[in-house]
Order: structure tokens, then C-alpha cells, then sequence
């Protein structure tokens, strides 16, 4: 990894779900380990950029410690300038790299490295993974990503073509325009139709026209980016004192939204994990993984009990697109949410999902959750379950398996749209202020794009406003022309049809950012 070519095209950082410490401490508490809770915990990110995957955990968890290091003196200045906007004490960005970390440095209770094990050279990567080892507490998780085999495969013949093309080039630009100049070249040459190279070459293409130009210039165009097999990482890893845990989500080590007749073979070919973990590799062809990883003597259970929710919080997107939700055991009822979807006929399960729907997006006490599912059975005239639980908790523990629902170790509270001045989170207020190109950070630790109207309203919801300021506010930014409101005509709206536009969304805006996680819930004393 060239510290020159981040200093030349700095690589702008946003939040990772997966890399977040509430994820992984999930993962960690299904598989028998006892981590830290995240609000307190002690977190490091190596490679952390202009920390923007640490910062809003940072400015969620106001307990909880934070350090992130990065050897790209802008980055590392842009992150300190976001820290002392925000007023954080409790995290801080040094310019390091991973060869100054030192025991005296730890323990830390999860470890991020995003984006860097691919890019480093094999000697480093023994340093990073022996530092992990050596920083980790007793039951910490180290998130680590790469490209893997055997996905890289053909990504690695599109990047060899580019890095062909554009070798005599110096202009990071240059380089980037000529780079999509030759995958287009190939891609409108080779034939897609019954042309396995073709249709590749044309999906990378839509991938990479999704992506900013510091992506392809990082990722295809860098000189170093070796992708590995499952199999020879997890070795790595056991060489340098640690165990593989899993992956950041559950879903992507099962086999469970496999065809019948793929998953029993799998399931046949060997039960050991690491060689299961690479067959179903070979099978999805899979080019990316994000791994958790943990000390080698932490006590991993690899039996998954549904008794390990029970102090989590639970929420699913998932929604029914049926008008009349029949309870009734026996009847069918199917939740989508895009090509994700759940059918079931029993009537514990449906409605644990109704409840889902209706509390959506917030997340629910498991406890409250299964409560609230006998009530709404209670409420449709269906007779009591005796044991909704242990009805519940393993059709839960399934969902959660297949990408269904989400687990939270901690609340996620809204309720901010109704605060007489709405505050917002101070991550995103400051990316509104600024007007970050790729969006805000929400509490969830989700990338949140906004419409114009949104991203203003956003910028004045500091808590000192109460609505008809918030509006004067959006008004006055709509004279001064930084904000156009334009009529169902295509016509830009005057100053009394904007003042009535804003009057009548602002509570439907509100609620929006509400629902989205960019407000503070209104505290109660």
C-alpha cells in the first residue's frame, strides 16, 4: 500500500455497518463469548482514514474510547479537524502504522482493519494480524477485510488489463479516465450473450460506474492488491495466535437460502469450518469476506442456542404487502423487503412479523417483542400460546441466519421528530453543514443520502429551533437561492408557494429523518 497514493487521491471514509463493534459483538455472544458492551468498550481502527467509520460510533457512545491510526498525514488532519468540530474527547487519530502499535497500547476490546489486508505486503500482513493477536482482551473481536479467491479471479484479468493500459501514465486522473476507457473498449467488443467473459466484463463495468473514481483508482489500479483464498488466511490467522470466529454477518457462513440439493452435499463434504467455509467459497464464487476473528483461547461455542437473544434488541424491515394480516395457523402469509422474503403459516411467527411492521424501524427488547406478539395474537381473538418463547426465539435465530431481521446489543430509540426543538445527530448535522458528497452517518451507522430539502432541514435541527424556526430558516434559504423548490410544472416555486410547500412537509420531513436515525430521541427525566 503506497502512503503516496492516498496522499495524492485520499480515499474518503464513510461508515461500515458490518465493521462496527454492536455487529460484532452479536456475532461474538452467539458463539459463546462474553464481549464488552460497545457503549463502554475500548476500540481501535487500523487504517482508519479520515475516521469516518469510527467517529460516529465515537460520538454514539460517549463511554467508550477510540483510537485510530493512519500512516496518510491528510487523512489523519482531516479526522482531527471532525474531532475538534465535534467536540469528541474520547476518540483520537494519530498518524501511525500498524508497525508502532505496541502492547502497551491494548488491550482493546474490538479491532477494525477495513480495506488494508489486501493492500499490504505479506510481511505486514503477519505484522497485522500478530499485532491483533497481541492487542485483543480476553473475549475482543478483530474485524479484518479482503478479497478472496476464487471471485478475484476475473476482476484480477479487468484490473491487469487497466493497470496495462494506463502503465505509462503518471496523472492520477489521467489514469482513472483511461482505465474506464479500456473496460469500455472491452466490454462493448466482447459479446455478452453466451460469452462468460463478455457478461463479466459488462457487469464490472455497471459495478464500477456506480463507484467513485479514488475506488477504482485504489482498488484496481493499485499496485499491490492480492486477493487469497479462505483456506490460506484462516492458516495466517492461526499462525499469529488467533481463531477464526466468523463473519460479520451470520448469512454469509450459512447455507441455508442454498438449493436442497447444494446444501446437503455441502453440508457432506466436510465438518470442519474452515474447509466448509472454503467449499462455500468455490460455490459462490465468492470475490470479498469480512471476517471476525478472536484470541486462540477465547471460548468459542459453535452451537447456536436462541437463548442467547434474550438480552438483544430485535427489529426486521421485512413487510407484508397483504391488506388483511389473517392470523389464523394454517394460513400463509409472506413478508418482503426488495428479493429478501419470509412466508409462514404459523401464527406465533406471524405475528412476531406483524409486531416487526408495526414497530419498524425501531428496535424491541426481545422480551418486549414476544409480549407484544402475544398481545397482537390476543388482539386477533387466537388463542394463547403456552410457551411463545421458545416459539419465537429459534424462528428468530433463523431469520437472523438469513439476512431476515437484525440484532442490536443496545436501543437504537427515535422519537426525535417529536422533541419541541429536534436535534440532530452531531455527525450528520456537521456533514449537512458541510455538505458531504456522499451522504450523512445515521445512528445505525448507515450512509444516509439526502434531497436538498432534507440536507437543509438537517443543517438547522442543532436543537436550538422549534418548527416555525426551522421553517423561517428553510425559508431564508430558499431566498438566498441555496435551496430551489420547483412546482409539479418543472417551475421553480416564489417565495409563497415555497413557504407553504415547507409548512406542509416539515412534519412528514421530520419524521422521515426520525425514522432514519439522524434525530436524538427526546430525553426523558
Amino acid at each position: 500500500m503506497s502512503v503516496d497514493a492516498y496522499e495524492q487521491v485520499p480515499y474518503p471514509s464513510q461508515p461500515h455497518q458490518q465493521a462496527m463493534p454492536s455487529k460484532m459483538s452479536v456475532i461474538a455472544g452467539l458463539f459463546g463469548l462474553d464481549p464488552t458492551p460497545p457503549e463502554r468498550a475500548r476500540v481501535l481502527e487500523i487504517g482508519c482514514a479520515g475516521g469516518g467509520n469510527l467517529i460516529p460510533r465515537a460520538a454514539e457512545h460517549p463511554k467508550a474510547s477510540f483510537l485510530g491510526i493512519d500512516p496518510v498525514l491528510k487523512h489523519v488532519r482531516e479526522g482531527q479537524q471532525v474531532l475538534f468540530a465535534l467536540g469528541l474527547d474520547n476518540m483520537t487519530i494519530e498518524r501511525r502504522g500498524l508497525e508502532d502499535l505496541s502492547p502497551e497500547d491494548g488491550p482493546f476490546d474490538y479491532i477494525i482493519v477495513h480495506g488494508v489486508f489486501s493492500w499490504i505486503e505479506p510481511d505486514l500482513r503477519h505484522v497485522l494480524l500478530e499485532r491483533c493477536a497481541g492487542l485483543l482482551s480476553r473475549h475482543g473481536v478483530a474485524y479484518i477485510s479482503y478479497n478472496t479467491l476464487p471471485g478475484w479471479h476475473m476482476r484480477r484479468m479487468v484490473r491487469d488489463a487497466m493497470r496495462f493500459h494506463v502503465e505509462a501514465i503518471e496523472e492520477p486522473g489521467r489514469r482513472v479516465e483511461q482505465a474506464r476507457a479500456i473496460l469500455g473498449f472491452l466490454a462493448d467488443t466482447v459479446p455478452a450473450d453466451r460469452n462468460p467473459w463478455g457478461a463479466f466484463l459488462a457487469q464490472e463495468q455497471r459495478l464500477l460506474e456506480q463507484k467513485g473514481d479514488f475506488y477504482l483508482f485504489h482498488d484496481h489500479l493499485s499496485s499491490r492488491n492480492d486477493p487469497i483464498y479462505f483456506r490460506d488466511f484462516a492458516r495466517l490467522t492461526q499462525d499469529a495466535g488467533l481463531a477464526y470466529l466468523g463473519e460479520a454477518e451470520l448469512c454469509d457462513m450459512m447455507t441455508l437460502d442454498l438449493p436442497e440439493r447444494v446444501r446437503s452435499v455441502l453440508d457432506g463434504l466436510s465438518d470442519e469450518l474452515v474447509r466448509a467455509q472454503q467449499y462455500l467459497d468455490f460455490v459462490l464464487n465468492r470475490a470479498f469476506r469480512r471476517s471476525l476473528l478472536v484470541r486462540a483461547d477465547a471460548p468459542i461455542e459453535r452451537t447456536l442456542e436462541w437463548t442467547s437473544l434474550r438480552d438483544l434488541f430485535v427489529s426486521s424491515d421485512l413487510r407484508s404487502d397483504q391488506a388483511s394480516l389473517d392470523l389464523t395457523q394454517g394460513v400463509p402469509l409472506t413478508f418482503r423487503a426488495g428479493p429478501r422474503e419470509l412466508q409462514s403459516d404459523h401464527r406465533a411467527i406471524k405475528a412476531g412479523w406483524t409486531v416487526f411492521q408495526e414497530h419498524h424501524p425501531e428496535p424491541l427488547s426481545f422480551a418486549s417483542w414476544v409480549e407484544l406478539s402475544g398481545q397482537r395474537l390476543a388482539a386477533a381473538g387466537v388463542e394463547p400460546i403456552d410457551d411463545l418463547e421458545s416459539t419465537l426465539g429459534p424462528a428468530l435465530l433463523q431469520a437472523f441466519a438469513r439476512d431476515l431481521a437484525e440484532l442490536w446489543p443496545h436501543p437504537i430509540r427515535l422519537g426525535g421528530d417529536s422533541a419541541d426543538r429536534p436535534k440532530a445527530f452531531s455527525v450528520a448535522l456537521l456533514q449537512a453543514r458541510v455538505g458531504c458528497p456522499w451522504g450523512v452517518s445515521n445512528r445505525r451507522h448507515e450512509v444516509v443520502r439526502l434531497d436538498p430539502i432534507d440536507r437543509a432541514l438537517l443543517a438547522l435541527c442543532d436543537g436550538t429551533r422549534d418548527r416555525e424556526e426551522l421553517l423561517t430558516g428553510l425559508e431564508r434559504e430558499v431566498e438566498r437561492g441555496g435551496l430551489v423548490l420547483r412546482l409539479h410544472d418543472g417551475q421553480a416555486a416564489t417565495a409563497n408557494e415555497a413557504r407553504d410547500v415547507l409548512r406542509r412537509e416539515l412534519p412528514t420531513r421530520l419524521a422521515w429523518l426520525d425514522r432514519h436515525a439522524l434525530l436524538r430521541p427526546v430525553e426523558v427525566l
